[in-house]
């Protein structure tokens, strides 16, 4: 409320008193597609992905994803089952994270105050909450380009054993 006050008063974020509180910070920048930047796991899955069935959940989870609700992807794809990715969930908010508050600690980016529903894109996030700030829209982006390239050794370690394991079913249908 204070950053708000503040912005509302000089008529600008950038004269936001806590440029780096929590919802500045985190939810703007590191929360892209629900906790663990799943938005990111999602694009590489879709990208790389050969696997149809694991193509086609993840197109179903897009949408809900992309306004932040992580829910099917968590259960269908089951992202909390799946060790290799448990440490891609949690680096790629911390990265994000340090990514984005130099930024908005010395002011390079405004910080975002305005208050924005729930449900809202994770990547307009920031920029609706800056009232339309380009550079703050492309740093949201490039976040989740970092928390893709995260993403990706472990999308292609995963799809090798999904690929080993199909193979070992199609031999073992041979003999």
């Amino acid at each position: 409320m204070v950053n708000l006050n503040r912005a509302l008063k000089f008529a600008h974020p950038v004269a936001a008193v806590h440029p780096t509180a929590y919802s500045t910070l985190y939810s703007c920048f590191a929360h892209l597609g629900g906790d663990g930047m799943l938005l990111a796991l999602i694009i590489v899955v879709l990208i790389i992905g050969k696997n149809q069935h694991l193509k086609r959940l993840l197109t179903w989870s897009f949408i809900p994803t992309f306004f932040n609700f992580s829910e099917p992807v968590m259960v269908g794809f089951p992202i909390m089952y799946m060790p290799i990715y448990l440490i891609p969930f949690i680096m790629s908010p911390l990265v994000t994270t340090v990514i984005a508050y130099p930024f908005l600690k010395y002011n390079i980016v405004p910080a975002p105050v305005y208050p924005v529903p729930n449900g809202t894109p994770g990547l307009l996030k920031a920029f609706i909450a800056t009232g339309g700030n380009i550079p703050t829209l492309l740093l949201a982006l490039l976040c989740l380009v970092v928390s893709c390239f995260i993403y990706l050794p472990f999308v292609k370690a995963e799809m090798r054993l999904i690929n080993l394991e199909h193979a070992k079913i199609r031999s073992s249908f041979k003999r």
